[in-house]
């Protein structure tokens, strides 16, 4: 991994007991309209748990990754998306 002074990073973390029928998500984006709410059409990325799956979503590229709660990949969470997804 190639360190660059221009990326900030961070680190985001849910505590939920997910079930098949739940959604838990972090929207990440920016208020273009200044009013105080992230609008679906200002969010660039979706990060979290629906039905039975974690999901990283890039609105902006139109990708999306999931992966299964019972995969090994996933036994303590999505950490990150396989390379060459776009995400």
């Amino acid at each position: 991994m190639t360190h660059r002074d221009d990326v900030r990073g961070f680190v985001a973390a849910m505590d939920f007991a997910g079930t098949a029928s739940n959604c838990v998500q972090m929207a990440f984006g920016r208020d273009a309209e200044g009013d105080g709410e992230l609008e679906l059409a200002e969010t660039d990325l979706l990060v979290g748990w629906r039905a039975g799956r974690y999901f990283i979503e890039d609105s902006a590229a139109g990708t999306r990754h999931e992966e299964p709660a019972a995969s090994r990949r996933s036994a303590h969470g999505l950490t990150s998306p396989p390379p060459g997804t776009g995400v």
